[in-house]
């Protein structure tokens, strides 16, 4: 079972499951087109930290309410999958964080939110 701790408060997050998400990892190089020039400069740059969406389940309103308020903190967070390892990071949330209703069952919860990987 995943979760998500909070390194200032140390609430801890615990979600049934974590859906589907999306990374992206972009690469930090800056081009440079030269007039008269066929092919650009480029000026190598390491890669940027990855960033994404993460999308977690709740099956109680509750346990979603107080995630979309440990998530909405201003904190950074640890998030430990033993089944998805790849997920196991350090983040802070980017942008908002979505609660919504699963519209088949009215029973389920979903939590959305932007991160990004920080060390």
């Amino acid at each position: 079972m995943p979760t998500i701790t909070a390194e200032i408060s140390a609430a801890v997050i615990t979600p049934s499951l974590i859906l589907p998400w999306r990374t992206v990892q972009a690469a930090g190089n800056v081009f440079h087109d030269i007039q008269g020039a066929s092919t650009p400069w480029v000026s190598l740059q390491a890669t940027r930290s990855r960033a994404g969406e993460l999308r977690i389940f709740f099956t109680t309103e509750a346990a979603a309410e107080a995630a979309r308020v440990v998530l909405s903190a201003a904190d950074t967070f640890t998030i430990a999958y033993a089944e998805r390892t790849s997920l196991e990071f350090t983040f802070a949330v980017d942008g908002s964080v979505q609660v919504e209703l699963d519209s088949e069952t009215s029973d389920h919860w979903y939590v959305q939110f932007g991160y990004r990987e920080v060390t």
